[in-house]
């Protein structure tokens, strides 16, 4: 109940977030069969979830996958997930609900 309560106030708080493969520091653009490392380890996440998840959720999910592969190839590459500074956010969060089948 606390948890339900809690995703209504996030979602009630306007989000402007950005999730990124990497910082300023060049990314690898393969390393996930037919997607980026990145891509790939999004994918996993989403579709191996079944329930809500948050951004900040999802990021640590990523983030981890991808640093994990990124050492395996000797390079280092860590997501980025922040506020879009000057745009609004007002510590919201996205949500990713799975889909019904």
């Amino acid at each position: 109940k606390a948890w339900v309560s809690w995703l209504k106030q996030v979602a009630d708080k306007r989000s402007r977030l950005s999730f990124s493969s990497g910082g300023l520091a060049p990314v690898l653009d393969g390393g996930g069969g037919k997607h980026s490392i990145f891509a790939k380890a999004l994918l996993d996440a989403l579709q191996g979830n079944d329930t809500v998840v948050e951004g900040r959720q999802l990021h640590s999910m990523v983030a981890q996958a991808v640093n994990y592969a990124a050492a395996a190839a000797q390079f280092e590459q860590t997501p980025q997930y922040a506020p879009i500074r000057f745009a609004g956010h007002e510590s919201g969060d996205f949500l990713f609900v799975p889909k019904q089948r």
